[in-house]
């Protein structure tokens, strides 16, 4: 059982620039936190915090994350977005609660063979933000972050089955990352709206050859008219002709 806290500015950006002389660090399979800062204070308690009383699942990889998205969304749905977008908190959960999930998961023992550059930036996007100002595109890399926001932008209170919309979001790997890194994210009725349409769609349409020409044109359109203020049927009707142009 561990609280949740968040790193220090100072000990995120030590971290981060030391990513080269740590990389035996992310090979081992215990913490290394506390021994690398000297047991120093590194991190701080997260406001009205709680206490981390669970395990995420770590046998069956990217097929355990509908399981561990409700997990984590579940156990954390008390933080705000704000707090949700901040890499410090994110940072701290890779690094320790979540270890062990994270050199399972995201393992990068089992990527040593990469050249240094792109391990280096495999750590970045998994184990921190590693895509400066895009914060939409950190959330869907980030190991821990995806998680939460997988969740937050598919969970449905107004049913039963509350996680049945993630089920459609996590049909398809890129389909998560794509609606995640979308202009529109950060308003889950939005989210809701299109995931509740692919719904209604076959399966066959969930797929890469069409879930990233119909959110890129959402974003497109994004971009000339407000979103928010579109009807379901709205949305229906552009989904649906966007396949038809595709087909």
């Amino acid at each position: 059982m561990s609280e949740v806290k968040y790193l220090k500015d100072d000990s995120l950006d030590n971290l981060k620039k030391s990513i080269y002389r740590n990389l035996e660090q992310y090979k081992k399979e215990n913490v290394w936190l506390d021994d690398y800062f000297d047991e120093d204070n590194y991190s701080l308690e997260l406001r009205d915090s709680f206490k981390i009383k669970f395990n995420l699942l770590t046998d069956n990889g990217y097929k355990d994350d509908f399981e561990n998205v409700k997990i984590i969304y579940d156990n954390f749905k008390m933080l705000t977005p704000a707090q949700a977008s901040d890499e410090r908190l994110w940072s701290y959960l890779t690094h320790v609660p979540f270890w062990y999930y994270m050199i399972k998961r995201w393992s990068v023992r089992e990527r040593e063979n990469k050249d240094e550059n792109k391990l280096k930036g495999f750590i970045k996007s998994r184990y921190f933000f590693g895509f400066g100002e895009n914060t939409d595109r950190n959330l869907s890399r980030n190991g821990i972050a995806r998680l939460w926001w997988y969740g937050h932008i598919s969970y449905d209170e107004s049913s039963l089955d509350r996680y049945h919309l993630t089920k459609v979001l996590l049909t398809q790997q890129d389909f998560g990352q794509h609606l995640l890194e979308s202009a529109f994210t950060r308003n889950p009725d939005i989210t809701k709206a299109i995931l509740s349409i692919f719904k209604e769609l076959d399966e066959e349409y969930v797929k890469r050859d069409y879930i990233r020409p119909i959110t890129e044109y959402l974003n497109i359109i994004g971009g000339v008219t407000i979103l928010d203020e579109m009807t379901k049927n709205k949305f229906r009707e552009i989904i649906y002709d966007k396949i038809a142009e595709l087909e």
